[in-house]
């Protein structure tokens, strides 16, 4: 899985300025800020683009909002999506979870919702929950783009970003369903991680490519302010 790296991003440097960047991808830097990056919401269709190397006058062209042109791979854009999850009573019996997702000011797209999985709810199911939904509103909406996914838990804000960059490629898939480590034992929250890859991969059919992105919580803010609205 892709981590976003801006600092090392053709979007946002152009193909040719990318190509004498030494790239350590086990040790990648701290990402740029989201507040560093010019980004436009689009009121028309209501979801936020990445301006990338192309300018701001190419990212505000509804509807192709248009990053940046390759040669081989055609021209590109990225959208972002907001995530987080929320959890009160945060691993207790009664613990209620919930999900919400941004993607961009007053956008019916948009969506706060209790966490319907069985079992004991925790910020972690919560959060994988909201990504998995943000990619299944992308998947629906057909549209066949980069995307940026903007997700920062609370406990372990490198939850997801590690588990699915770092971690997941070592993973396997057991006879009952569950994926295991290389020691053999159990991941935590398989189930979410599993239902997250299975939406990556149904967005990889239709050309979306999903990059992940860890961001503050400031940064993030109106995703949390959702997810918390739904477990009021």
């Amino acid at each position: 899985m892709a981590r976003f790296t801006p600092q090392w991003d053709q979007q946002i440097l152009g193909p040719a300025n990318t190509i004498g960047i030494e790239k350590d991808n086990e040790k990648p830097p701290k990402p740029l800020p989201l507040s560093s990056l010019p980004i436009y919401h689009c009121s028309t269709c209501q979801l936020t683009w990445l301006v990338g190397e192309k300018g701001e006058a190419a990212a505000k062209n509804h509807p192709s909002h248009h990053t940046y042109s390759h040669i081989y791979a055609g021209t590109n854009r990225s959208l972002l999506v907001f995530a987080d999850g929320a959890c009160s009573g945060n691993g207790a019996l009664n613990a209620r979870g919930g999900l919400g997702v941004f993607f961009g000011a007053g956008s019916k797209f948009n969506f706060a919702e209790r966490l319907s999985e069985s079992g004991v709810h925790t910020s972690q199911k919560a959060e994988l929950a909201a990504v998995a939904r943000g990619l299944q509103t992308v998947r629906i909406l057909q549209a066949r783009h980069t995307m940026v996914v903007n997700a920062e838990g609370g406990h372990d804000p490198r939850y997801i970003v590690e588990g699915m960059c770092s971690h997941f490629s070592g993973w396997k898939e057991n006879k009952q369903g569950v994926l295991v480590n290389k020691t053999g034992k159990a991941v935590e929250n398989s189930k979410g991680f599993l239902r997250l890859e299975s939406e990556v991969q149904m967005l990889s059919m239709v050309g979306v490519q999903v990059v992940y992105y860890l961001v503050s919580r400031e940064e993030n803010k109106e995703a949390d302010i959702l997810a918390k609205e739904s477990i009021v």
